[in-house]
């Protein structure tokens, strides 16, 4: 399952640009995963692509304790949160959990091999939820929906919460 965000990835990178020149600063992802191989996929997406490399700036953690620690400094605009984190670690779930309570108004989306329904995704306090494998297009698109979500919520860079959408 895509993003249900229309647009080619033309369209999508213009809105990242566009967005990021518009806050005056990278738009900031957060990958929270326990496996580096999303971590390295998306780095070297971003790396190879001069535009994306001038407006997204990437940030990841393995550990629950870290990616609370780290979207407390950063403020991402969008958070990709694995499910299973490995037995060290809450899970994705309990993860934005947390960072719901810790005042996280990032658009966040739940990303696992396991399928979750929406109401438990909200449950969460996360807004959508994305069936592993995922495909760098993807990323892309989610970014973008991130950006409208934020746009929509009466700011350029406004970090309202809503838990209508999953």
């Amino acid at each position: 399952m895509a993003p249900h965000h229309k647009g080619n990835e033309t369209d999508n990178k213009a809105c990242i640009m566009a967005f990021a020149k518009e806050i005056g600063k990278k738009v900031v992802i957060q990958l929270i995963d326990n496996e580096p191989v999303y971590f390295q996929a998306f780095s070297n997406l971003i790396a190879q692509d001069k535009e994306l490399a001038e407006s997204l700036e990437l940030h990841t953690a393995e550990t629950s304790d870290a990616a609370i620690s780290l979207a407390s400094q950063n403020n991402p605009t969008l958070i990709v949160c694995d499910y299973d984190m490995g037995k060290n670690s809450a899970n994705g779930l309990e993860i934005t959990t947390r960072l719901r309570k810790n005042g996280n108004r990032a658009f966040i989306c739940i990303h696992s091999g396991i399928n979750f329904s929406k109401n438990e995704i909200r449950a969460a306090g996360a807004d959508y939820f994305l069936p592993k494998p995922m495909v760098t297009r993807e990323l892309v698109a989610l970014a973008v929906l991130a950006i409208k979500y934020h746009r929509s919520q009466g700011g350029k860079e406004s970090n309202q919460h809503s838990t209508a959408r999953a």
